[in-house]
């Protein structure tokens, strides 16, 4: 019975190992999947102002004029939008906080 035992805690503290090994990962790849759509959305704000010569005012006119085939969803379950601040050029922001 207390070897039955032993054992038990020992597959309970081997699987606490390997899953927050997992969660940290697939953290880390949605960070990087995050990043990956912020780039996209700013090339594709760039090359909207070259065609334009003005800055888009939302992410949805960029999937309207064609720039983006769809909508980045973000993969934590945030949203992204065009930040416009003086004295910079507009970019892509993530409400999680990531950036690239």
């Amino acid at each position: 019975m207390r070897a039955a035992l032993l054992i038990l805690i020992w597959i309970s503290i081997m699987g606490t190992v390997v899953l927050g090994g997992y969660a940290t990962a697939y953290d880390a790849f949605q960070k990087t999947v995050c990043r990956a759509n912020l780039r996209s959305i700013d090339g594709a704000i760039h090359t909207y102002y070259a065609y334009y010569e003005k800055w888009p005012s939302s992410i949805k006119g960029l999937v309207r004029e064609r720039f983006l085939s769809r909508e980045p969803q973000e993969p934590q379950g945030g949203s992204y939008l065009i930040l416009k601040t003086k004295g910079r050029d507009p970019h892509a922001v993530c409400s999680k906080g990531h950036v690239y």
